[in-house]
């Protein structure tokens, strides 16, 4: 019974932790593989950097809180530098994945965009976690 209540547990967690940053991934994923894909233009300047900033800063917040709610403790105490690596090579694979991809391209200030958004996302999540310990 204690072992139905673990297993339960750890699924629940993994759900509301680990799966949306697993699906976000595979998300990606899939929209980078529709050929001739682009978004609507809203006439908004540097648009596409902006859809490639938000994309992967989203992206970042996911697995930001799916590795800081392991169990594994490598996991949680390098959590910062996880995502960063991790984010950083997927927008690396992603954009070299699309040169593969029929009308799709990939460009170096994409993936710049793609870093950034990793970058300042996990910026202000430090940012946050300061001013938090501060009010304690």
């Amino acid at each position: 019974m204690e072992l139905i209540i673990y297993w339960e547990m750890n699924y629940r967690k993994f759900l509301f932790y680990q799966f949306p940053a697993i699906f976000y991934a595979i998300l990606i994923f899939a929209i980078s593989s529709i050929p001739y894909f682009h978004p609507p233009n809203l006439h908004i300047p540097l648009q596409d950097k902006l859809f490639h900033f938000l994309e992967y800063s989203i992206f970042a917040l996911f697995l930001y809180r799916a590795l800081s709610n392991s169990s594994n403790t490598f996991l949680t105490r390098n959590v910062w530098w996880l995502t960063l690596s991790l984010g950083i090579l997927y927008a690396l694979g992603d954009e070299s994945y699309q040169k593969t991809v029929l009308g799709r391209s990939s460009e170096f200030y994409d993936f710049v965009a793609d870093s950034l958004g990793i970058v300042l996302t996990l910026t202000v999540i430090k940012s946050y976690q300061k001013f938090r310990a501060s009010k304690v």
